[in-house]
C-alpha cells in the first residue's frame, strides 16, 4: 500500500464535503438562509485552502522555516508568515494573472472578500482590527473550511480519512454521520450562531479527535520523519 496522495485530491475532498454540509443544513434549517452564493464561496475557499504550502508541504512552514531563521538566512517578511497567507497571496495572484471576472460567476467584491477570510479563519487583516465583513450576519459558515473556534472542520474530517486510508491506519469517525447530523444554534454564552452536534453524538465527535491522535502516534510521528532534518540540513547548509 503506497500512502502517496495529492493536496489537490484533499483540496477536491474539501469542497465536497462542504458542499454536503452545507445542503443538508439548509435542507433542515431553511431559516439560515444559506444561498447558492455561500455554497460556491465555501467551495472556492476549500478548493483553494492550500494553495500556499510550500515545497514538502509543512517541512517548509514549518523546520525550514525555522532552521532559516536560527541560521539568520531568512528575510523579514517570511517571519510570521503561514501557509494561509500564503494561500491568500496565491489566490489573488491567479485572479489578477488570469484576470478572472467573479462577476462572470455571479459573485461579487464582498464575495471575494468572503473567500479569503475563510481561507484564513480570521478576518483580513490583524485579528482585532475588525470583524468578519464577508458574511456577518452567518458566522456558522466561518467554521466549515477553516474552524478556529473548535477545531472541527471539513478539512480535518477530509485529511484524517484520507490519510487514514491510504496508510492503512484506523480511523474510528464516520464522516458522513457528522455531516448529516450537525446543526446550526446560537452559542449558550454569546448568542453567536454556531455549528454543533446533538448530545447523543457526542461519542462520534469524540471520536474525530481520537482519530487524530492515532494518526500522529502511528503516520505523522513516526521516526521515518527524522529524515526531513536531513532534507532540511542540505537544503540550509551554509
Amino acid at each position: 500500500m503506497s500512502a502517496t496522495h495529492s493536496r489537490f485530491e484533499h483540496s477536491v475532498g474539501v469542497a465536497h464535503l462542504a458542499e454536503l454540509m452545507l445542503t443538508q443544513l439548509r435542507l433542515h434549517q431553511p431559516w439560515l438562509d444559506i444561498t447558492d452564493r455561500d455554497i460556491l464561496c465555501v467551495k472556492v475557499a476549500g478548493l483553494c485552502h492550500d494553495l500556499g504550502h510550500g515545497p514538502f508541504s509543512h517541512v517548509y512552514d514549518g523546520i525550514f522555516m525555522q532552521q532559516l531563521h536560527e541560521r539568520g538566512l531568512d528575510y523579514p517578511a517570511m517571519r510570521g508568515w503561514t501557509h494561509e497567507q500564503g494561500s491568500l497571496d496565491m489566490l489573488n495572484a491567479l485572479l489578477v494573472e488570469y484576470r478572472i471576472d467573479v462577476t462572470a460567476y455571479g459573485l461579487e467584491a464582498i464575495d471575494l472578500d468572503f473567500i479569503r477570510e475563510l481561507i484564513l479563519g480570521h478576518p483580513v487583516g490583524k485579528h482585532s482590527a475588525k470583524l468578519f465583513t464577508g458574511r456577518p450576519t452567518k458566522p456558522f459558515l466561518y467554521e466549515v473550511v477553516n474552524n478556529a473556534k473548535t477545531g472541527l472542520d471539513v478539512d480535518k474530517l477530509d485529511y484524517f480519512m484520507r490519510d487514514a486510508q491510504y496508510t492503512g491506519a484506523k480511523a474510528s469517525c464516520d464522516t458522513h454521520l457528522l455531516l448529516s447530523t450537525m446543526r446550526v444554534l446560537p452559542d449558550a454564552t454569546t448568542g453567536v450562531l454556531t455549528m454543533c452536534w446533538p448530545e447523543k453524538m457526542a461519542e462520534q465527535v469524540m471520536k474525530v479527535f481520537r482519530t487524530r491522535y492515532d494518526l500522529h502516534q502511528a503516520v505523522y510521528q513516526h521516526k521515518v520523519r527524522k529524515n526531513e532534518y536531513c532534507l532540511v540540513d542540505v537544503c540550509v547548509r551554509d
